[in-house]
């Protein structure tokens, strides 16, 4: 049976850029950035096999509407990458 991780939250450096994060401690912020090998091994440490990425909001959503889909496409084209490269 597959263990399947179900809205693992993910950011960007400019996603997370410019916003007050101080109330979150330096390693949970740097877990959200890492789509690599960091992520990676606790997914092994914790036999997961599949994580369903999510974006930490605010994301595209919150955005105005004339930079909202560029910031999407350019969202989903960073994690098509990254599920590319660590199917």
């Amino acid at each position: 049976m597959r263990v399947v991780a179900l809205e693992e939250h993910f950011g960007t450096p400019d996603m997370l850029a410019g916003r007050d994060w101080s109330w979150l401690p330096a390693s949970p912020r740097d877990r959200l950035l890492d789509l690599g090998a960091g992520r990676l091994a606790a997914m092994d440490s914790g036999g997961i096999d599949v994580q369903v990425l999510s974006a930490v909001a605010p994301a595209a959503q919150q955005l105005p509407a004339e930079t909202a889909a560029a910031f999407a496409t350019r969202l989903n084209n960073e994690l098509h990458e990254t599920v590319t490269a660590h199917p």
